[in-house]
């Protein structure tokens, strides 16, 4: 039960990670695009 909610609270950090990271990346490529 324990490892269990270990690995869906990690599965969840990691899909906000990818978030922001791919917001990051969309931030900077229109800002490339713009400027």
């Amino acid at each position: 039960m324990d490892s269990e909610e270990r690995r869906r609270k990690v599965r969840r950090t990691v899909i906000i990670l990818s978030v922001v990271a791919f917001t990051v990346y969309i931030a900077f490529y229109l800002e490339r695009i713009f400027y």
